[in-house]
């Protein structure tokens, strides 16, 4: 179950939880988001 502010103990678990995962869809200590490409001016 999904708990937004995990106890310091759970804290510890989820670095080593998603590095176990096979696709590593979990990103940890990064932003999630992606930066777009920056958009060229018309000319």
């Amino acid at each position: 179950m999904y708990d937004p502010n995990p106890d310091d103990a759970r804290r510890a678990q989820v670095p080593r939880a998603a590095a176990a995962r096979p696709v590593q869809a979990i990103p940890v200590g990064r932003s999630a988001t992606r930066h777009a490409p920056a958009e060229t001016a018309p000319s």
